[in-house]
């Protein structure tokens, strides 16, 4: 580990990952009630794709992960913190992973597609969501990553010597 460690950035990741972690708890709660394919779902994945593939997936080249979160925690020593998230991004789902599915969707659809059905054709080429077993381990996967990205702020704090309260974090009795 560095023996300089920039609290303003580690403030700044973990902002991030609280506004991930507020979307996940929002998508959640609106998955229970509204319609699969609706608006307010559709709302909540693409931001969270945004968010991740922002935070852990964008501008990779010759870096183990891309994003700006490894980015920043590289120089400090605590890329490590990143190791089970990164496995996480890296599991298989039909002939691709999690982790090219959410960069493919986010460049492909969201920023550079030509917003027609051939985009998403394209994108779920590689793993049928249709197929019920895959889209539970998609599922089961998003929220693997949830707590572990939950568990990173944790640990950042600690090695920040950082009080969870000063960064809104309350851990539940």
């Amino acid at each position: 580990m560095s023996s300089k460690i920039s609290k303003e950035k580690i403030f700044l990741i973990i902002h991030l990952i609280k506004q991930f972690c507020y979307g996940f708890e929002m998508m959640t709660n609106v998955a229970q009630e509204a319609e699969p394919g609706s608006a307010r779902i559709a709302f909540y994945f693409n931001s969270l794709y945004q968010y991740i593939a922002a935070m852990f997936l964008l501008d990779k080249k010759h870096h183990p992960m891309g994003g700006i979160i490894y980015k920043a925690l590289k120089p400090m020593g605590l890329a490590f913190h990143l190791e089970n998230i990164k496995e996480t991004l890296s599991h298989q789902l039909g002939k691709t992973t999690l982790g090219e599915i959410i960069r493919n969707f986010r460049n492909q659809f969201l920023i550079h597609g030509k917003c027609q059905t051939a985009d998403l054709i394209k994108i779920y080429s590689l793993v049928n969501m249709e197929d019920l077993s895959i889209k539970l381990k998609f599922d089961e996967l998003m929220e693997t990553f949830y707590f572990q990205i939950k568990e990173l702020a944790i640990n950042l704090c600690s090695d920040a010597k950082i009080e969870l309260q000063d960064v809104g974090i309350y851990k539940a009795v």
